[in-house]
């Protein structure tokens, strides 16, 4: 999470829309090929009460990284809160998936415990 990640997010939390909105297009126009961007202005139009592009904003930022969980436990909560139920365990399901399949993922020092890596700091094969 970098700096205006956490910046926008904040500004989300005080409710200070305008400012937080500026700088999620900031960050998109940053680089329109990053998701998070994407995702902290769904975040923003869902807080706002301004739920098309909310959804549109989640969708995208989950097409551009499918396990992107944040986004996908955001818009499935959206999709809950507006009725669509299949639609939400749908999404929930693949974030859920995609947590599990994180969790799966064993760090180096246990694929091979007799190796130099129980030297060195933790370091997961995949992030």
């Amino acid at each position: 999470m970098t700096r205006l990640d956490r910046e926008v997010q904040e500004l989300i939390y005080q409710r200070n829309f305008v400012k937080a909105e500026e700088l999620a297009n900031e960050k998109i126009k940053e680089d329109p090929t990053h998701p998070e961007g994407y995702y902290l202005m769904g975040v923003c139009k869902y807080f706002q009460g301004d739920l098309a592009p909310s959804v549109d904003h989640l969708k995208k930022a989950l097409m551009m990284d499918p396990q992107h969980t944040d986004a996908s436990i955001c818009l499935s909560v959206l999709y809950n809160d507006i009725g669509k139920y299949d639609q939400a365990k749908q999404v929930f399901d693949q974030a859920n998936h995609s947590v599990a399949h994180k969790r799966s993922i064993k760090p180096a020092w246990r694929i091979f415990p007799n190796s130099s890596f129980q030297k060195y700091s933790y370091v997961p094969l995949h992030s």
